[in-house]
């Protein structure tokens, strides 16, 4: 089903090439116009998303690069130890700025070459040779298309430091701005608040309201100066401005920037809300992933105790998940569905996520203990012959 939804979001020469070829050959007008009015539909119920293929590449460079040299600690710790890379990014979103430099140096390198040809162009052999002024234009289309990619590349992985409070904030607001505020959006409650997560809440106990998850990523506030030409900036994000008083940058949607600027603040919510799914996608599919992920962060946490890096998560496990899942999680899966751009399917996320925290309230404590258990006798992971069912 997962990939049912992400089809959707592939550009129209992926999304449906049985149908593009029954066109081409049959000669159909009929069927070219049908085909036409699908993508044209599939286009607007994207914003003109699943026609953009450098931002997919960009979702999946972002995907494929993010948290590259992690540390295993969060940003605090790195701030706390007086780490080079603390340093470097004067203490901001230190693990992020870090797998933006990485990535980006790789991608520099002379054996991925062909790579960048295929990814942004080869202006050695596509620009017209007779005319300059055509080939000046063709040349700076070509590096427009890298700075946009680099742009989206760079906002993507920026919004996975979701233990910065500003970053949340920003984030929240394109949210706010560009779907709660539109009279034309559905009219379902406010995500935080929503029935998703009525009738779990009285099953917590008090411990588990008062406690805290323990993130892997904390930073203090960064700041959002941008140094681009005015007509770049977008100053509608009136909660982000008000707290901050900065300006907030989205790029231009389109190759062409046709978009209108609620649809390019749409996209870049959009894009926040992919890649923030994509950090913590366990905790949206089934059950076995969730465990088989949880178990590793669990052993990750432990082992930066054990180098007094992080505190001892034990006491706190079975809570923190039940508090990562009603205060991040459940929200987000319910601002996926509430924007629709998964069509039909865009409620499995928060399905599977509404499945695996009824699941952890029946089972999760137990887990818990063994995993507690399997660390206070120096083993690190669970039991190799055992199941994730078996825990």
């Amino acid at each position: 089903e997962g990939n049912d939804q992400l089809n959707r979001l592939k550009p129209a020469s992926e999304n449906d090439d049985h149908l593009c070829s029954t066109s081409e050959t049959g000669g159909s007008s009929t069927k070219s116009s049908l085909l036409n009015k699908s993508l044209n539909k599939l286009h607007l119920s994207t914003f003109g998303i699943s026609s953009d293929s450098l931002s997919h590449l960009a979702l999946v460079f972002s995907a494929l690069i993010h948290d590259v040299e992690h540390e295993g600690v969060g940003n605090a710790q790195l701030a706390r130890e007086g780490h080079p890379h603390a340093l470097r990014y004067n203490y901001k979103s230190t693990a992020e700025n870090n797998s933006l430099s990485v990535g980006f140096q790789i991608l520099k390198q002379g054996n991925f070459s062909n790579l960048r040809k295929c990814m942004f162009g080869d202006s050695s052999t596509e620009l017209d040779r007779h005319n300059s002024a055509i080939r000046k234009k063709q040349r700076a289309y070509l590096r427009n298309e890298e700075y946009r990619f680099r742009q989206i590349v760079v906002d993507l992985i920026m919004a996975t430091d979701i233990a910065s409070p500003e970053r949340l904030q920003i984030s929240k607001s394109k949210w706010i701005e560009a779907f709660e505020k539109c009279h034309s959006c559905s009219s379902d409650p406010d995500p935080v608040t929503s029935s998703c997560q009525e009738g779990f809440h009285t099953e917590i106990t008090g411990a588990c309201q008062e406690s805290r998850s323990y993130s892997r990523r904390f930073s203090a506030p960064m700041s959002m100066n941008h140094r681009d030409p005015p007509h770049q900036y977008s100053l509608g994000i009136h909660r982000a401005l008000t707290l901050y008083g900065s300006t907030i940058e989205f790029h231009t949607g389109g190759p062409d920037g046709s978009y209108s600027t609620l649809d390019r603040i749409r996209i870049s919510s959009i894009f926040d809300h992919l890649i923030q799914a994509a950090d913590v996608a366990h905790t949206m599919q089934s059950w076995d992933i969730f465990i088989k992920w949880n178990q590793k962060l669990y052993d990750e946490l432990w082992a930066a105790h054990l180098a007094d890096r992080g505190p001892d998560c034990r006491s706190n496990w079975f809570c923190g998940q039940i508090t990562f899942l009603d205060s991040y999680v459940l929200p987000l899966a319910t601002r996926l569905k509430k924007c629709g751009i998964f069509g039909t399917g865009s409620s499995i996320f928060l399905d599977n996520a509404n499945s695996i925290r009824r699941k952890w309230l029946e089972e999760g404590m137990e887990i818990s203990k063994l995993m507690n258990e399997s660390v206070s006798l120096g083993h690190i992971g669970p039991n190799t012959n055992m199941n994730p069912q078996e825990y």
